[in-house]
């Protein structure tokens, strides 16, 4: 329905339309109906409210595919200016903020790393293309190692099996481990220090008469 009104231009009809449409939770295949919505705003010109809507669907999702789409997205929303070279710089801006915060997000939740892996590859493509040396360095220094590994299967068999090390994380793990067992031995003074508390609170109970006199206010 939404892409019949559009194409009898009725461009707030459609809108409508789509808008009822993504608020469904349930919905057979709403990937679909997200992009449909986003390449109408996107062919109307209208920046800001694809914006908005990526925005939105990353409330659900933080997919690697919706990351690329939007990168993707923000290096192609240039307006028709008279300064065409500074829009496009502004544009591969924005395009790489995208991406930084894409790896950001992949980092932090450590989900499913052939997602990250995806994210690097396709930011060092466009790095390669629209990047600096520097800008390009950034990418390459998070660049993972590939690294080839067996384990047991259940069928009591051998397999390999690819494992990604990236060397940002790698490089955190020594800071991680010693605040581990920083906070292991501060876990466990603490503890100690309670249960001698409280031992000396017992002998201290075994000293004491077991009852206050009856004549203890009369003094």
């Amino acid at each position: 329905y939404a892409e019949l009104e559009t194409l009898l231009g009725e461009v707030e009809r459609a809108r409508a339309i789509y808008n009822l449409a993504v608020k469904r939770s349930l919905l057979d295949m709403p990937e679909l109906l997200w992009k449909g919505f986003i390449d109408f705003e996107i062919e109307q010109h209208e920046w800001e409210r694809a914006r908005e809507l990526y925005a939105r669907l990353m409330d659900n999702t933080k997919h690697v595919k919706v990351w690329l789409s939007l990168a993707n997205f923000e290096l192609c929303a240039q307006e028709e200016l008279d300064d065409m070279e500074a829009e496009a710089a502004a544009a591969v801006t924005r395009a790489r903020q995208v991406y930084r915060r894409a790896n950001k997000t992949l980092k932090e939740e450590q989900g499913d790393k052939e997602q990250r892996v995806k994210l690097i590859e396709a930011w060092k493509e466009f790095e390669t293309e629209y990047g600096e040396e520097d800008t390009l360095e950034e990418v390459l220094k998070i660049e993972p190692k590939r690294v080839v590994r067996t384990r047991r299967n259940a069928d009591s068999g051998w397999e390999e099996y690819v494992e990604y090390i990236f060397p940002d994380l790698d490089a955190e793990q020594p800071n991680k481990k010693l605040l581990t067992l920083a906070a292991q031995w501060q876990q466990k003074h603490v503890s100690d220090a309670d249960d001698s508390v409280s031992s000396s609170s017992e002998d201290d109970d075994e000293d004491a008469p077991s009852q206050i006199p009856k004549d203890f206010y009369d003094v």
